[in-house]
């Protein structure tokens, strides 16, 4: 009986040591990193041509002071905010209300390799729409 608790004790302690710890799906994202003037390089719109190149993108800026500014439309600045899976784009301007989600847009992202890639969340893309900025500038 004590030699079979001993052998549970042993089995379960070389079992717990063993288990791998665990880990970070994501790692995490250094949001200072995000800030600065970034350049359109490419857009996947989806099917047919799925991702294309970008020649002369429109310019995405984030700033420090947590404001944006993003292509040349008459609407093209506001107040955004970064969560680990989202940046919000809360646009400033009269006319807000007749844009897509009313102005508020929630767009998923990924930071790799330099390239910051933004999925509209706010519409309906089965696709996976997504559009690849290019950092130009720290400022």
């Amino acid at each position: 009986m004590k030699q079979s608790r001993l052998l549970s004790t042993a089995l379960i302690t070389v079992i717990t040591l063993s288990m791998p710890g665990c880990k970070k799906d994501t790692p995490d994202i250094d949001y200072t990193s995000m800030e600065g003037t970034w350049k359109l390089i490419g857009q996947n719109m989806g099917l047919p041509d799925g991702y294309v190149s970008v020649a002369h993108g429109e310019l995405f800026t984030l700033s420090k002071d947590s404001t944006f500014r993003k292509g040349t439309s008459t609407c093209d600045h506001g107040a955004y905010s970064i969560s680990k899976s989202h940046i919000t784009l809360d646009y400033s301007c009269k006319n807000k209300a007749s844009m897509l989600s009313e102005g508020v847009q929630h767009w998923g992202y990924t930071l790799k390799n330099g390239i910051l890639a933004l999925s509209p969340t706010f519409l309906n893309c089965a696709e996976g729409c997504s559009y690849h900025y290019k950092k130009i500038s720290n400022h």
